[in-house]
């Protein structure tokens, strides 16, 4: 007999701010009760909050993956950081405009990407968070920088993952800057300095590294370092993943943190959002998307339906580095713009709320701006087109990546009893 959604989840799965408390089980049932549910289980096409026509006779509940997942804590759904009287005038105004994500920092000339200095140089320039990227040394230490190999940012031909940090740490960025590579660490010492206090970081975890070992290093140090007095961690950190198969690593290893899903394509952050509306009560997920993505039409479609079943998560839009993409993120509504010139996005906030010809003139679509609809549109069908030919559908993929294959499952399942 096929299970339904409605077996699988009697209560009908709406109750999002008390998550029950179910039993541990131990990691071999764990381990059992998933591959079971692989066997017995399709995914059931269903909208929010419908249920099928003809569906089966109820049965007793089966303990699911989502029982076999630490609840999440689903009290204030806000931002996570906050403007303050160091911040441009426009994150102070009457309206709310998307907040400023700095992209690898403040990245110039002068100012390599990545670095403590690149960070610094964001919240001087009055950026909300910092968007960093994190890799694994050969050793297990997280690190920031965006690519695996070397050689862009440091001149040497290895990757990250084949250098020690003893190794990594001798390291200095090319040009005249030479800034050191930072660890997660003293991203996490620079955000406890007071002027700090309000910024937030997300982190965009490399998907060539192993989710297995990457999120608990991640977890590990983070709690080397105490947060500052009146601040916590889980509310400053948001962990941004490529793959639905990072989700499962995060939740069990960082399960208080939020994680946000950075997508190319829209049909595949859906297929995501509605594969874990199965786990509705334990994920909530943040999305990030390319900015290019939301002027074409299933772009759009996203947005809606995003905003329509998860009013309390975040959108955002990468890399947002034109003044025109910057003002459509605003008129899009938005709530984070992740750029390189955080300074100027600002500008662009305040030009917004002081200029109605400005406004107007952004409204009113140009020829330029229609073709440009155009573009995206034909690029994101194209891609979605191939992605469908040779991966299969969306929700194929988030179903796929979400399940895992065996032995990840294994390694996630066991990992909080062993800890």
């Amino acid at each position: 007999m096929e299970l339904t959604h409605e077996d699988l989840f009697p209560d009908g799965g709406e109750d999002l701010t008390e998550p029950q408390q179910p039993r541990r089980p131990s990691a071999e049932e764990a381990l059992s009760t998933v591959l079971e549910i692989d066997r017995r289980t399709q995914r059931p096409h269903h909208g929010h909050g419908e249920s099928s026509a003809a569906a089966a006779p109820r049965v007793p509940r089966r303990e699911t993956f989502e029982d076999l997942l630490p609840p999440v804590r689903t009290g204030d759904c806000g931002f996570v950081g906050q403007p303050t009287d160091r911040h441009p005038d426009g994150t102070l105004s009457r309206m709310r405009f998307p907040q400023a994500i700095a992209h690898r920092g403040l990245k110039s000339d002068t100012v390599p990407e990545n670095t403590l200095a690149a960070f610094r140089a964001a919240v001087e320039a009055g950026a909300h968070a910092i968007q960093t990227d994190v890799h694994l040394s050969a050793d297990g230490v997280p690190v920031l920088t965006h690519d695996k190999s070397l050689k862009r940012c440091f001149g040497v031909r290895r990757k990250v993952a084949s250098l020690d940090w003893i190794d990594l740490q001798n390291l200095r960025t090319v040009g005249a800057a030479q800034e050191p590579m930072p660890r997660l660490t003293d991203l996490l010492h620079f955000l406890n300095q007071p002027e700090n206090r309000f910024v937030w970081v997300l982190l965009d975890l490399k998907m060539c590294n192993d989710p297995n070992l990457m999120v608990p290093a991640i977890a590990g140090d983070i709690s080397l370092v105490a947060p500052v007095e009146g601040t916590a961690w889980k509310d400053r950190i948001v962990l941004a993943v490529w793959k639905a198969g990072w989700i499962p690593p995060c939740v069990w290893s960082m399960g208080d943190f939020k994680v946000a899903l950075s997508a190319w394509s829209p049909s595949y952050a859906i297929g995501v959002l509605d594969e874990l509306l199965l786990w509705r009560k334990t994920v909530l997920l943040d999305c990030s998307l390319l900015n290019h993505a939301f002027e074409s039409e299933r772009g759009q479609r996203f947005r809606e339906k995003f905003r329509e079943q998860y009013p309390n998560q975040k959108i955002f839009s990468w890399s947002d580095d034109s003044d025109l993409s910057m003002a459509r993120s605003i008129r899009n509504g938005l709530d984070g713009v992740i750029c390189d010139d955080p300074a100027r996005y600002l500008g662009i906030c305040r030009q917004w709320e002081d200029d109605e010809a400005f406004r107007d003139r952004i409204s009113e679509p140009t020829r330029r701006q229609k073709l440009q609809w155009l573009y995206c549109n034909v690029v994101v069908y194209i891609y979605e087109f191939l992605l469908l030919m040779l991966q299969g559908s969306p929700w194929r993929r988030a179903k796929r990546g979400l399940k895992g294959d065996q032995a990840s499952r294994r390694t996630s399942l066991t990992m909080p009893n062993e800890t």
